[in-house]
């Protein structure tokens, strides 16, 4: 009944497009595949640094959850159901991967780090970032926390420092921090403040 309220439609309307579930869940998967696709698109990912683009495409993809119910539905799909014939992170995990690798090639990564690491990591972060989180709230005092926040510290993980100046874990076209990523990581820095070291 909610999928009939949302789209405007009586069951009877419904089921006449769509005589079975499958294909219901198919036609939402592809209206959310694609609606990911256009929003991954349309960020700029000329670089360098990519990994400004990286980050930018993880603002965008999650955004869209929250703003989107198709792109919900196609995520909660691809995890719940059959990820050969519904698979939503194929809609823009590959230009995480392809960012990532022209991160590598460009020297903005930390030695040892590859780019398909980069890419499970943001995969993991956007998935983490969706409703629901159940135990989220008791935890960080928010739901879900802000990705701007978590590039602040995955950062130090796999930018290189030369590369990490010229970062914007807000995202570029947000109005991210002007000096990019902290030299010290903000919990650190709080704690050797707070402990009279010097950070």
């Amino acid at each position: 009944m909610r999928i009939c309220a949302a789209a405007n439609m009586t069951m009877g309307a419904l089921t006449f497009h769509f005589p079975s579930k499958r294909e219901l869940a198919d036609a939402v998967s592809a209206l959310g595949e694609e609606a990911t696709r256009s929003a991954v698109a349309g960020v700029p990912g000329g670089g360098p640094p990519f990994l400004q683009a990286v980050i930018d495409v993880s603002h965008a993809v999650t955004t869209l959850l929250g703003d989107d119910a198709t792109v919900r539905a196609a995520s909660r799909l691809c995890r719940d159901g059959d990820a050969q014939r519904r698979n939503w992170y194929r809609a823009w995990l590959p230009a995480v991967h392809e960012l990532a690798t022209q991160a590598h090639l460009n020297g903005e990564l930390r030695p040892g780090v590859a780019p398909w690491e980069v890419t499970m990591l943001v995969a993991c972060l956007v998935t983490g970032a969706q409703p629901p989180i159940p135990w989220a709230d008791g935890f960080t005092g928010e739901h879900p926390p802000h990705p701007s926040r978590l590039w602040t510290f995955l950062a130090h993980g796999i930018a290189a420092a030369g590369t990490r100046r010229l970062l914007r874990p807000a995202g570029a076209g947000r109005g991210g921090t002007a000096g990019g990523v902290p030299a010290v990581p903000p919990r650190e820095a709080s704690g050797a403040q707070g402990s009279g070291r010097r950070p």
